[in-house]
């Protein structure tokens, strides 16, 4: 999971615990109408729902994950949540801090939760921490396995100098792997399953960022883009066929939305029918030909919501579900066996978990 690009802010709460945005732009509402009517014949039949399962005022969620046909989770602030089949509801966790940034789950007795100082591990019937370095000055952002006994989070270390981490674990044991570049902001993990092949994304140096690891270490991948960007999440189905999505933040030019794909050779940027003043922020996908990224256009108060939709075509924007006001995003994106997927975010003024279905 990625690092999100908004924290939400409820009345009264103390400034020390807002986090700052960086590099946002106020776009003018006259920018999101012209979006909207230049994009509108380019809309997917897809359809999607918000799911009304009750949510908690001013809670979001950050990660989804699917482990089978019927049984995923949710993650965020300050909750965990399960479906397995009938509905959404709260999961307790009295062992783990208040809710994660990112989770994996290889099946439904073993997942992952990353989130500031923890790491927490579900056994199939409760959620415990489990210890793992420099935990008290560790903010993990993302976690994925390359199977059930191996896995990968990453994040950062806030002691000085800050730089950026790999924890690994094998063995039962987590350690610390030293990253290549050290002043990496690493955003999201993919691992390839079935085989040793594991993606890291995010930037560094205001340029976008991706690592590769086939079990001989870390190592920076070329980028097809030179320009200031992030990419924020990665999703891979093989060794040759990852996405990435993120953003163009070229200052002074306008923010845009990125996209780019991976053949096995090289990474490569792919068209997306977003053109200006969009964020994409979770992409995952199902078959080559059936991928799906989520995030947001706009900023501040006229933020809302987007999804895109992956076919032999290339990218097209899916049917915007109703229900869902212009204080709206989404953050993240998973699928149970290729039929159902779900999407994560906030909205709403209180704002208020968002989960959403196609």
């Amino acid at each position: 999971m990625r690092y999100r690009a908004f924290v939400l802010v409820a009345p009264g709460m103390p400034a020390a615990r807002v986090k700052a945005v960086v590099g946002v732009k106020v776009v003018a509402l006259a920018c999101v109408v012209a979006w909207a009517t230049a994009t509108s014949a380019l809309a997917s039949t897809n359809s999607w729902s918000v799911d009304t399962t009750p949510q908690p005022t001013y809670s979001q969620l950050y990660d989804v994950s699917c482990s089978g046909s019927s049984d995923c989770w949710a993650v965020g602030g300050p909750l965990f949540e399960r479906n397995t089949g009938a509905g959404w509801s709260v999961f307790p966790t009295p062992s783990l801090p208040a809710g994660a940034r990112d989770l994996s789950c290889a099946n439904e007795s073993d997942c992952w939760a990353v989130t500031s100082g923890s790491i927490g591990h579900f056994d199939g019937t409760s959620w415990a921490p489990v210890s793992f370095p420099n935990a008290s000055t560790s903010v993990l952002t993302s976690v994925a396995c390359v199977d059930s006994i191996e896995c990968w989070a990453t994040g950062t270390d806030t002691s000085s100098p800050e730089h950026a981490i790999m924890d690994h674990f094998s063995n039962g044991v987590w350690s610390e792997v030293a990253n290549p570049i050290i002043n990496a902001d690493l955003r999201d993990l993919s691992c390839v399953s079935g085989i040793y092949d594991c993606w890291a994304v995010g930037d560094a140096n205001n340029a976008p960022l991706i690592e590769q690891n086939t079990g001989a270490g870390w190592t920076v991948v070329p980028n097809p883009v030179s320009v200031r960007s992030t990419l924020y999440s990665v999703s891979c189905l093989s060794g040759s066929d990852c996405w990435a999505v993120g953003d163009e933040n070229p200052y002074p030019s306008p923010l845009a939305a990125l996209t780019e794909h991976f053949n096995g050779a090289a990474w490569t940027v792919v068209a997306t029918p977003h053109s200006l003043n969009v964020v994409l922020e979770g992409v995952t996908c199902v078959s080559h030909f059936n991928c799906w990224a989520v995030g947001f256009r706009g900023f501040n108060q006229r933020r809302h919501q987007v999804i895109e939709h992956y076919r032999a075509s290339g990218w097209v924007i899916a049917s915007q579900p109703a229900g869902v006001g212009i204080l709206s995003l989404l953050s993240a994106i998973a699928c149970e066996a290729k039929v159902t997927c779900w999407a994560v975010g906030v909205h709403g003024s209180p704002f208020t978990a968002l989960i959403e279905v196609g």
